[in-house]
């Protein structure tokens, strides 16, 4: 059952409910809209203020003139104490901290602040929050949502996996707690011989092996490929998605994060990237000034992978992630652990979905 408005409005609903104008209207503000704070939390804007006082006297004690750290120093850097820099050090530091808590202390909030939207969608967004018998994703392309049934996104989903072949489930009676535990202990055996041999700082080594208070498995969820569907071929259970792992939380969280810092720049420098839609008609265009006039059998070839890096095969990325590793003016951290590590991580890729785990 396709809304009307499918295919001209930014809103893409293909559920079996019909919603209302309101809350068609609610979900057409995009994903980025927020309803204003009406109540001031003073302790909390207390704190904030706070941290970013800190924040400043830190900087201004650790690097008064210029910031010489590395990127990898910045990038991987986690605060060790709650310590901050006494006064006096700074009188114009000092005197600019005490006008903004100056200002802070003299702000009264003598009335609520309006709302940014009618009540009226202030209410289609709390009812679309608590509507169980609906599923609101991500269109792929476009950025806007999509409005479908729990039943059909969860279809989607398993029937995106089933194309993933080097995707399988695991046994329900998998020991998830003793799961973690393996990958971190793994995770952190390859840090810290990354660390005796030299190859990484030391506060490198403790953003990677940063402890979270409670681990978690990754989630799996979908984002709609709208663009893609075509409403007389298939059912929309069938349509094609874009899969993603969120791993906020993860035991390989830091390490995926550490991995891309050193990786990331190679895979930039092979023949074949391209960054995305803008960066290929970009590519177009330079192709067009170097060749004002093409050839009379001249032609673009174009092949689109079915869930390409779920079925990315070892044998061809391993190689090129080596061989840029290998080819780097600065051999830190060595080929061979960023490879352990890399290895480990892939091997460790476990995720769940609605309980099943992958």
């Amino acid at each position: 059952i396709l809304s009307d408005n499918f295919w001209d409005g930014t809103v893409k609903n293909l559920s079996s409910k019909e919603l209302s104008q309101d809350q068609m209207e609610a979900l057409e503000l995009g994903p980025k809209m927020t309803l204003v704070q009406r109540d001031r939390n003073r302790r909390r804007l207390q704190k904030d203020l706070n941290s970013g006082f800190r924040r400043l006297r830190l900087a201004e004690k650790n690097f008064p003139n210029e910031d010489n750290r590395t990127e990898e120093q910045k990038r991987f850097y986690i605060p060790k104490t709650e310590y901050t820099p006494p006064l006096g050090r700074n009188q114009k530091l000092d005197a600019f901290c005490d006008t903004i808590q100056y200002e802070f202390d003299m702000w009264n909030q003598v009335e609520r602040p309006k709302m940014n939207v009618p009540v009226r969608i202030e209410n289609a967004i709390k009812s679309l929050a608590n509507d169980k018998s609906i599923d609101i994703k991500m269109d792929d392309k476009s950025g806007t949502f999509v409005v479908a049934d729990p039943e059909v996104y969860d279809a989607a989903v398993l029937n995106d996996l089933s194309k993933c072949k080097q995707v399988e489930e695991l046994p329900p009676t998998t020991d998830r707690k003793k799961l973690i535990e393996d990958i971190v202990v793994e995770i952190n055996e390859i840090v810290c011989d990354m660390l005796a041999f030299g190859e990484i700082s030391e506060d490198t080594a403790k953003f990677i092996i940063h402890k979270e208070k409670e681990w978690k498995i990754a989630r799996y969820y979908i984002n709609w490929k709208t663009h893609k569907y075509e409403p007389t071929k298939f059912e929309f259970s069938q349509a094609a998605v874009r899969g993603i792992v969120a791993c906020v939380g993860t035991p390989t969280e830091k390490a995926c994060d550490f991995l891309d810092f050193i990786v990331n720049p190679g895979m930039r420098q092979l023949k074949s990237y391209l960054k995305g839609t803008k960066d290929f008609l970009m590519w177009i265009n330079k192709l067009q000034e170097q060749y004002p006039e093409l050839p009379p059998l001249f032609s673009f070839l174009t092949v689109d992978y079915d869930a390409m890096y779920a079925n990315m095969k070892d044998t061809l990325a391993m190689p090129a992630v080596k061989n840029y590793l290998d080819n780097r003016s600065v051999q830190q951290p060595s080929t061979e652990m960023v490879t352990k590590l890399l290895k480990t991580v892939k091997k460790s890729n476990k995720f769940e979905f609605k309980g099943r785990l992958f």
